[in-house]
């Protein structure tokens, strides 16, 4: 399915009927506010420090260095880059109420250290409640941004002007595979 952004001139596909719209979707845990757009880092670890430290600049979280250790146990061992080259690095942490993400859009792809064939094109770092009610919630947003973040999605993603145009065009594909 292909749609268009009122944006972009691209057709952005955008998951079937139904495939996404069960669950947590990503425009309901990423503000307009927590959209960074073209980013310049230059490996992983820094891409995610950047991001954790903009999560902790907006919210009341452990300090960075500790956010930082939850996320890299979470990556220890378990591939978070999709073959789109979307990665998502997470954590979960008990004293969150809610979900809570930041994207983001690289202007140049930057190589995974697991997977060094596979570059990273965005990055949506996410965190969410360390509580059994939760889990079976992130594995529903882990469905909805797999279904969501395709290559060619996150290729128009990149031409947004503006973290509102980004959110938009992410709510009207959401809204388009309901």
């Amino acid at each position: 399915v292909f749609c268009y952004s009122g944006s972009s001139t691209n057709p952005v596909e955008t998951p079937k009927k139904n495939q996404a719209s069960s669950g947590v979707l990503t425009s309901e845990v990423l503000s307009k506010g927590l959209i960074r757009l073209h980013l310049a880092h230059r490996d992983k670890p820094a891409l995610m420090r950047y991001l954790a430290g903009e999560l902790c600049a907006v919210q009341t979280l452990p300090p960075l260095e500790v956010l930082l250790a939850k996320i890299a146990e979470r990556e220890t061992g378990v591939e978070t880059t999709l073959d789109t080259g979307l990665s998502l690095p997470h954590a979960r942490l008990p004293e969150l109420e809610n979900f809570t993400a930041v994207l983001g859009l690289l202007s140049e792809p930057i190589e995974d250290p697991a997977r060094r064939e596979l570059p990273i094109r965005a990055m949506l770092l996410f965190l969410s409640p360390d509580r059994q009610p939760f889990f079976s919630r992130q594995l529903q947003l882990l469905r909805s941004v797999a279904l969501l973040f395709k290559a060619s999605f996150l290729e128009a993603l990149s031409s947004a002007r503006t973290p509102e145009e980004a959110w938009t065009m992410i709510r009207e594909a959401e809204a388009a595979a309901a």
